[in-house]
C-alpha cells in the first residue's frame, strides 16, 4: 500500500517531504497539505488597530516543528507570496517556535484563491475574508479621496462575522467612532 502511494506521488518518504527531495510531488499535493496545517495550526482574520476603526487581513501559523514551518515556506515560495517569519527562542517552560505572517491586503488576495480549496474548517472565514479583501481593493486609493476610502457598512459586516467565527468582537466604541 504504502509503495503505491509512494509511486503515484501521494506518499514522500524523508523528513523534508515537501522540500522537493522528490520532484514528483505536484503543486496540488503540496497545496492540500498546507491547507490541512492551516486547517489545524493556522489563524485567518483580521488584525484592528487600537483606537482606529482599521482593520488588516492576518493569516498566521505557529508551530514549533522546524521541518513543517520549512515546508510551508516553501509552499508559499512556489505560490510566491510575500511573507513574514518570526523565530521566538524558547524558554524553560515554552519551546521554540516560529510564526509565518501573511500580512495585508495584496498577499492575502494572492494566497486565498490558492488554498480555499483545500481548507475545511476554516473555508467559510478565508471566503469571508477574500470577499473583505477583494471589496477593498476594488479602488485605486491614490486616486479617491479620503472620504471615498471609509469602511462600508457592507465590509464591516463582513469584518464582524469574520471576528464572530475567530470568537472576536468588536467593541462599542468601535462602533460609536464609525457612526461620527
Amino acid at each position: 500500500m504504502l509503495e503505491t502511494l509512494q509511486k503515484k506521488g501521494y506518499l514522500i518518504m524523508g523528513h523534508n517531504s515537501l522540500q522537493g527531495e522528490n520532484q514528483q510531488v505536484s503543486l496540488e499535493v503540496k497545496m492540500g497539505w498546507f491547507g490541512g496545517i492551516l486547517d489545524g495550526e493556522g489563524y485567518i482574520g483580521v488584525s484592528r488597530y487600537i483606537g482606529r476603526y482599521v482593520f488588516a487581513p492576518k493569516i498566521e501559523i505557529v508551530n514549533t516543528n522546524k521541518i513543517i514551518i520549512d515546508s510551508c515556506i516553501d509552499c508559499l515560495k512556489q505560490l510566491k507570496v510575500p511573507h513574514y517569519v518570526r523565530n521566538i527562542p524558547g524558554t524553560k517552560r515554552y519551546k521554540e517556535q516560529w510564526r509565518i505572517l501573511i500580512y495585508g491586503f495584496k498577499r492575502t488576495q494572492k494566497l486565498l484563491p490558492n488554498i480555499i480549496p483545500y481548507l475545511i474548517g476554516k473555508k467559510e472565514v478565508a471566503i469571508l475574508l477574500l470577499e473583505l479583501v477583494n471589496s477593498r481593493l476594488q479602488f485605486d486609493y491614490n486616486s479617491v479621496s479620503p472620504e471615498k476610502r471609509k469602511w462600508t457598512n457592507e465590509q464591516l459586516k463582513i469584518a464582524d462575522k469574520i471576528m464572530n467565527f475567530n470568537k472576536r468582537k468588536l467593541s462599542k466604541t468601535s462602533t460609536t467612532i464609525r457612526q461620527a
